[in-house]
Order: C-alpha cells, then sequence, then structure tokens
C-alpha cells in the first residue's frame, strides 16, 4: 500500500491515483515534504490590536488633561471685584457699591433668570445721576441683552 499524500498548497490527503487536489484543485504532483498545514498566527494580530487600542486610550486621555476636563456647568464661576482696576473703583455720587460692584449685581440677575454666568458679557456705559449704565450681552447665544440701569444707592436693577 502506499503512502498517503497530501496537497502542497492546502494539505489536504490526496486520495490514490489522482492528480489534483480534491479540496483546492491544484496540480497534486509526485513529491511531499512531509510539513504539516501551517497555521495562522492569529497572536499577531491580536497584540497589533492591542497596542492600536492602547495608543488611542492613551491619546485620548492626554486630550483630556490638556482641556482640563469637562467642565462643571452646575455653578457660574466665582466672580471677583477688582477694585484696582480701572474703572473698578468709580463710585457714583453718593452711591454704596462701586462700578464693578453693580456689574456683578447686574450679572447675579441674569443668573437667576437662567442665563449662564460664563456668557454674560456686561460692560459699562458711564455713570448717570447716582446710577450705573451697563449693557449686557449673552455670548454664547450672540444675543444683547439690551442697557440696564443699576443704582448705586439701593443695588437695584431696572431696564
Amino acid at each position: 500500500m502506499a503512502e498517503p499524500r497530501y496537497c502542497t498548497n492546502c494539505r489536504a490527503e490526496i486520495p490514490p491515483l489522482e492528480d489534483a487536489c480534491p479540496g483546492c484543485g491544484v496540480f497534486a504532483g509526485e513529491v511531499f515534504d512531509g510539513r504539516l498545514p501551517r497555521r495562522p498566527r492569529r497572536w499577531r494580530r491580536v497584540a497589533g490590536f492591542l497596542v492600536i487600542a492602547a495608543a488611542v486610550v492613551v491619546i485620548g486621555w492626554l486630550v483630556v488633561q490638556r482641556r482640563g476636563g469637562p467642565a462643571d456647568l452646575t455653578e457660574p464661576p466665582p466672580v471677583a471685584v477688582v477694585s484696582d482696576r480701572p474703572g473698578g473703583s468709580r463710585r457714583a455720587a453718593g452711591a454704596v457699591i462701586n462700578e464693578a460692584e453693580a456689574m456683578r449685581v447686574l450679572r447675579r440677575h441674569f443668573i437667576a433668570t437662567g442665563i449662564r454666568g460664563d456668557c454674560l458679557v456686561i460692560s459699562s456705559q458711564g455713570i448717570d445721576d447716582g446710577n450705573y449704565q451697563l449693557t449686557a450681552i449673552n455670548r454664547c447665544e450672540e444675543t444683547r441683552l439690551g442697557r440696564w440701569v443699576v443704582e448705586g444707592k439701593s443695588g437695584a436693577v431696572r431696564r
């Protein structure tokens, strides 16, 4: 009895007296090299995938760290009144609050109505008869909120 023959292409067993492989159709030939079929090296693919996944995670972490993480929007950032800044210590005649404090009062008024504090831009238009004339802008929605007056004595806000 003849030794079994194997296809040199797919390593399938070739029946006796056949000249082509029944599995892949390649010419069977007469010589067998004695090696078993090669198995794919899947560990290389898995290792490559793991290296790429680790690189993506590290890059994502670095991006979040550079940006400072997600912003906490539940409370507005603290507002500091600087009195040595130009205009920060201006006080209307007979007023109890200065111009910077009047801007903070108007900012609190808008935050109470639901506008985010980091979206507000408040600029001074000057002092008139003991009152602070201010203009407010919502920079997130790109809308003007109009001109506002903060009374220097009582801190009351009106349009």
